[in-house]
């Protein structure tokens, strides 16, 4: 019946599929292996609270490290990051080398704003399965726009130093505080530039970079502010009156392609 079960599902027919795993659980009420794919099956079909009933009953009668995964899925879908944790922990307890927990504790920590330690764990799940590496590969794009945006964020705050120090040499006043401004906020997309270059390797960060333009032409773009705010700090304040507004309106285009690109 197990067997059948699995057929139907790989054929795409999860509505013939769940009640034969229904079945099949109700003949066998101790196998673990029938819980686990009914709860599966309900997960896939949006029963997230069944599906967590279910495989609550599984871990209570023995914990496996996939049924722990599984409601570790299930916890972050319906609570929340942190609740998904410690059963993501658990698993790595009993499987230490388990890929999709650890894939999936790293996707939880980037929900919880420690992206560092994410892009960290899903390097690893790549390394133990290669067979995750594309998902790995999708959600690190996911860490790195997260970090991006931030810098590219605060480029605007950089702009407005640049139109101030632009406006203060024409009008031939000091910019020693607009320019000590300037400083401060170029040092958020050096920053941002840095994290991406020492926390992705580059073979992964080409990778992701080739299938996620958007993020190249944001990198790209951070590095010219980075150019633009040294620049300024530097004396050449000359220039900032444009490269201020220019930047403005470099935000502006990242933040259309990025709502176009989904990105």
């Amino acid at each position: 019946m197990h067997s059948q079960v699995l057929a139907l599902y790989g054929q795409g027919r999860l509505a013939e599929a769940l009640p034969a795993a229904w079945h099949t659980v109700t003949a066998y009420p101790n196998s673990a292996r029938a819980q686990y794919t009914y709860a599966s099956l309900l997960r896939d079909a949006g029963r997230f609270r069944e599906a967590l009933a279910v495989i609550d009953q599984t871990v209570a009668a023995g914990p496996s490290a996939d049924a722990l995964v599984l409601r570790g899925d299930l916890q972050r879908t319906l609570t929340g990051a942190h609740a998904a944790e410690a059963d993501y922990r658990q698993a790595l307890r009993l499987h230490p080398g388990h890929a999709m927990a650890v894939h999936n504790l790293a996707v939880s920590r980037m929900r919880m704003g420690t992206v560092t330690a994410a892009v960290r764990g899903l390097l690893e799940a790549a390394r133990l399965d290669p067979g995750l590496r594309a998902l790995a590969e999708g959600n690190i794009a996911l860490a790195v726009t997260r970090v991006l945006r931030w810098a590219t964020a605060a480029v605007v705050l950089l702009a407005t130093a640049l139109i101030v120090v632009g406006a203060m040499h024409a009008d031939a006043a000091p910019t020693v505080l607009p320019r000590i401004a300037a400083a401060v906020f170029t040092g958020v997309p050096i920053v941002a530039i840095g994290w991406t270059l020492r926390t992705v390797p580059g073979p992964t960060l080409r990778v992701v970079l080739r299938r996620h333009p958007v993020l190249g032409v944001r990198l790209l773009f951070l590095v010219l502010a980075v150019f633009a705010g040294l620049a300024a700090v530097a004396g050449a304040t000359a220039g900032a009156g444009v490269t201020g507004p220019l930047l403005v309106l470099g935000v502006i285009v990242l933040t259309l392609l990025g709502w176009m690109a989904g990105a």
